[in-house]
């Protein structure tokens, strides 16, 4: 995926694309990395229910004040993950808008859009 997000960024002929990873511990804001994002990408986030509110924190802090509505985060889930209706009632609750739409080429996939509705 993050291959791909480069080659979409060097497509739109950027002058200055990058692509990085972070890890970090969603209940631990100590961990987050201090630096701003255009797009999050993430992966078979929502597996237990207890990420799904540490999950929303974590977006809702890169997303919000976002006046321009340029930032989103692109999260990538199974069809069957019984979790995603939880996140996007959570996510709502805290003030993002989440689109959802069948992954291209991958029918037991969705992606998720997530941005800041504020």
């Amino acid at each position: 995926i993050l291959k791909l997000g480069y080659q979409s960024c060097t497509q739109l002929n950027r002058a200055k694309a990058s692509v990085s990873r972070s890890t970090m511990d969603w209940a631990d804001e100590t961990t987050w990395p201090k630096q701003e994002f255009d797009i999050l990408i993430g992966s078979d986030l929502m597996y237990e229910k207890s990420s799904i509110l540490p999950l929303v924190k974590v977006l809702r802090f890169y997303l919000e004040d976002d006046h321009v509505m340029t930032k989103r985060a692109l999260l990538v889930e199974p069809v069957s993950r019984i979790n995603r209706d939880a996140f996007i009632y959570a996510a709502f609750k805290e003030g993002l808008e989440v689109e959802e739409e069948p992954f291209p080429g991958m029918d037991d996939f969705v992606l998720l859009g997530v941005t800041w509705s504020g």
